[in-house]
């Protein structure tokens, strides 16, 4: 009888879960360090908060690829050690991204990063945090030198760390100067420029970094092994970005969790560079005219620009060519069971302007290797990315996520034609009261967060809000008695808890309510919690995505009518867009303001 399927998304969030697992100690570590020294305890405290709040968050992909490669290469399940020091070096790669998104947010003056405040806006945080960026990359080497030290491998991986970074920093130098928001000069424009920007600032420590880290631990030596990578994992990289610009400016928030702003931004995106390639005399003077500008008229404009010349078209076309181009080079791959010898320096079409990977020392390695490169380490990140929308929709669950840094479980789902409003609101009102070991019964049943779902813009929204009460309340901060109540707090504009539950929290008439359930890591957890939301609830589970936002109550609420960037857009989208944008932000910065 043959073995039942794995489900790959349960695969996946399983990996995900046993790489978190891995967090804690890899924290306790590089806090004990600072003990060691004898540091004080509130310099302690703050490291240890820097490297919870900007470390293990968003999907955690470059960590986990390093897993993942080492796996298959091995070509079999990891032991438990072999499985940690893979996740080790996840985690540094994990550190590596910290460290750039902390600089860049200061960079670019950010306001929110994974619906949370930004680090450096923080009370008491600002220029501190270049100093956190820092501390951060730093705990990368402490990191590598704990568990690496003694590994034939030890140089080659500092190298690859070494070496990436400085490749993402000359990325990063030469976005900042080609495209700065406050300066429109699309002159600067290229796509060799957009190649090269994407190429450092992004593939190499997102695709190719993750790779050549679960290779060297595998033991893969041979110089032309790392060639044929890159060869592959570079145009990946590429192909990667040139779709999220494409999907920036083409999907809509419901496709991607987000509002596009590449072209509000004066992004050096693919779209805008062929569209500069293309256009005529007149378009030009219209995309010189309008882009970067931080209007939703002058976007349109420039998204009309788009359209005449068939951008979306043209996207299509590139990514059916890349996307069988890249098969060809993973296909032509050799693989063998024994040891492998490379005779050709790989495919590699790139002439990067540094040592693209360190070259194999003699007396450590030489080019025959025990075994070889496997043609699933670079298909699984291919058929991840082709025809790829951010966040896909349309099937009716309940969602849930981890939030390591606080230690939290988060479990939401959208209830449509609810029956049972005012009941439901009766029974709130009555648990809170009831006294007696019926009363702890009964108020465990009803312990959840009932949000207006009329009153919630997108996920993000409500992400933010879950992100600033548990911050909260590990600040001891929390301004009412309990995490459900405090995410309603943070929804409303105001400071007056009463009306944020009136306004924000289930009426009699709700008949659309978002039900939310934030689990602590030493709380009890249901086994079934989206049957115990049904049990409280009656109505039907929807896809998120189909929030029924009311706009209107929105900037009622939000006092948004007279804003600039209302006031400036030229169509329903676009206001809708601006009000999200504001809502998100003016909740990540309420505990910072009030």
């Amino acid at each position: 009888m043959a073995a039942p399927a794995i489900d790959p998304k349960a695969k996946a969030a399983q990996r995900k879960k046993e790489f978190l697992d891995v967090w804690p100690k890899l924290e306790s570590e590089l806090v004990q360090l600072m003990k060691q020294h004898s540091m004080p305890e509130d310099a302690t405290e703050w490291f240890r908060r820097n490297l919870n709040y900007n470390t293990p968050h968003g999907k955690l992909n470059r960590g986990i690829s390093v897993v993942d490669t080492f796996e298959i290469l091995q070509g079999r399940a990891l032991t438990a050690d072999e499985f940690f020091k893979a996740s080790v070096l996840g985690w540094c790669v994990e550190l590596l991204q910290a460290y750039f998104l902390v600089a860049d947010d200061m960079m670019d003056q950010s306001i929110t990063r994974r619906g949370q405040a930004c680090w450096y806006r923080l009370p008491q945080v600002g220029n501190i945090a270049i100093n956190d960026s820092f501390m951060l990359e730093a705990a990368i080497y402490h990191l590598l030198k704990l568990y690496f030290r003694e590994e034939k491998s030890y140089v080659y991986i500092l190298e690859l760390f070494l070496e990436t970074t400085l490749k993402t920093e000359i990325g990063q130098l030469i976005d900042l100067i080609t495209a700065p928001e406050e300066h429109v000069d699309l002159s600067k424009f290229s796509l060799k420029k957009h190649q090269l920007i994407v190429i450092y600032k992004t593939a190499y420590y997102s695709f190719y970094l993750p790779v050549a880290l679960g290779m060297r631990y595998a033991g893969i030596n041979s110089d032309a092994a790392y060639a044929t990578a890159l060869s592959i994992l570079i145009p990946i990289g590429e192909y990667f970005q040139v779709q999220d610009d494409y999907l920036d400016c083409f999907g809509t928030p419901e496709q991607i969790g987000k509002v596009g702003t590449d072209i509000l931004d004066n992004k050096c995106s693919w779209n805008v560079n062929i569209a500069l390639q293309r256009a005529s005399p007149e378009q030009r003077k219209i995309l010189d005219e309008n882009y970067g500008r931080k209007d939703s008229a002058c976007e349109a404009r420039v998204k009309a620009v788009f359209n005449e010349l068939k951008i979306e078209e043209l996207y299509r076309e590139y990514e059916q060519n890349t996307y069988e181009k890249l098969n060809k080079l993973i296909d032509a791959i050799p693989e063998s069971e024994g040891p492998v010898e490379y005779t050709s320096g790989g495919n590699a079409t790139y002439e990067p302007m540094m040592e693209p990977y360190p070259r194999t020392i003699p007396s450590l390695g030489n080019d025959k290797d025990t075994m070889g490169l496997k043609r699933e380490v670079f298909r699984s990140f291919l058929n991840k990315i082709y025809k790829r929308q951010k966040r896909p929709g349309g099937e009716a669950k309940m969602e849930s996520y981890q939030i390591p840094h606080s230690g939290a479980s988060v479990f939401v789902a959208l209830f449509k034609n609810v029956t049972n409003a005012a009941s439901l609101k009766k029974r709130l009102v009555t648990a809170s009261t009831m006294a007696g070991d019926e009363g702890i019964a009964e108020r465990a049943a009803v312990n959840f967060a009932f949000i207006d779902a009329r009153l919630v813009t997108s996920k993000m929204m409500l992400e933010t809000a879950i992100h600033q009460a548990l911050l909260a309340e590990e600040q001891g901060a929390l301004k009412t008695k309990y995490i459900h109540s405090e995410i309603l707090w943070f929804l409303n504009p105001g400071n007056n808890i009463s009306e944020a539950i009136r306004r924000f929290g289930v009426t009699e008439s709700s008949t659309d309510i978002v039900v939310l359930r934030v689990f602590k890591d030493s709380e009890p957890r249901s086994i079934d919690v989206r049957k115990d939301m049904e049990k409280v609830v009656e109505g039907q589970i929807a896809p998120l995505e189909d929030l029924p936002t009311d706009w209107a109550a929105l900037k009622k609420y939000y006092k948004l009518g007279s804003d600039t960037a209302l006031v400036q857009a030229d169509s329903e989208e676009a206001q809708r867009r601006a009000v999200d944008r504001i809502v998100i932000n003016t909740i990540a910065i309420k505990s910072v303001a009030s």
